[in-house]
């Protein structure tokens, strides 16, 4: 091991990064503390935890990030330990059977929620398979529901942009909603450019934020997030639940 690597006052960051002057991820604080180049990659971690660990970094807030840091040396030696098998068993169980269920409440799909909860535990691949075939159904209800709340989006920024007299396009609206900007009747970098798409930027904040479930989806992002990093522990020690 380096003494290099402080981990009291160590600070992590999002993102990979060239060189540890820039910062360090996760995974990059891993490989220095193991000894290893600088990488996001390091050799003394299981294929499975690198990936669950680059991910999880990335998404959590800054606060939160640095709730990783105990994890650290627990994560040296877990190449090859043959633990990798179950890791994606228990983290598939959580995904699919308490994540998703949380997301789906959130945003008013109770009975799809229901359906992953009663599934039974994810503890091999045969569990696994079953667990799956069900989830795809509850995707597909989830993408049909987000397709019509995409399309009352559009017709609600459609409507506020008529008010503004910025556009009578549906074209136009339905750009808005899909990359924040108008891609289509004016010049990109043009005055009138800029002031459309920050109106429509304003109209879909507003949107958002008279949205009902914002707070419930905001909720179930936070507790997620809290259960994430816990999970991370689980995962390192790998051992299937009673």
């Amino acid at each position: 091991m380096t003494d290099t690597l402080n981990l009291d006052t160590l600070k992590l960051a999002v993102g990979k990064h060239s060189n540890r002057t820039q910062g360090v991820c996760l995974l990059e604080a891993t490989a220095w503390f193991a000894g290893e180049r600088n990488t996001d990659h390091p050799e003394c971690v299981s294929a499975f935890l690198g990936a669950y660990g680059r991910a999880l970094n990335d998404r959590l807030s800054d606060e939160n990030r640095q709730k990783l840091v105990p994890f650290i040396p627990r994560l040296v030696g877990t190449a090859n330990d043959g633990k990798d098998e179950i890791r994606q068993w228990i983290a598939s169980d959580w995904a699919i059977r308490v994540a998703t269920p949380r997301y789906l409440d959130a945003a008013n799909m109770p009975e799809e929620a229901a359906v992953l909860r009663a599934l039974a535990p994810i503890v091999d691949r045969a569990t696994a398979d079953a667990a799956r075939s069900t989830a795809r159904k509850v995707r597909d209800a989830a993408w049909a529901a987000r397709a019509a709340a995409r399309a009352g989006l559009v017709a609600r920024v459609k409507e506020e942009l008529i008010k503004r007299g910025l556009s009578t396009n549906t074209v136009a609206a339905e750009a808005a909603v899909a990359a924040e900007a108008d891609i289509s009747g004016l010049a990109y970098g043009s005055a009138s450019y800029w002031t459309f798409r920050d109106k429509v930027r304003d109209e879909l904040r507003r949107i958002w934020n008279d949205s009902e479930n914002k707070t419930a989806m905001a909720q179930a992002v936070q507790l997620n997030n809290a259960e994430g990093i816990a999970l991370l522990g689980k995962l390192i020690d790998a051992e299937v639940p009673a």
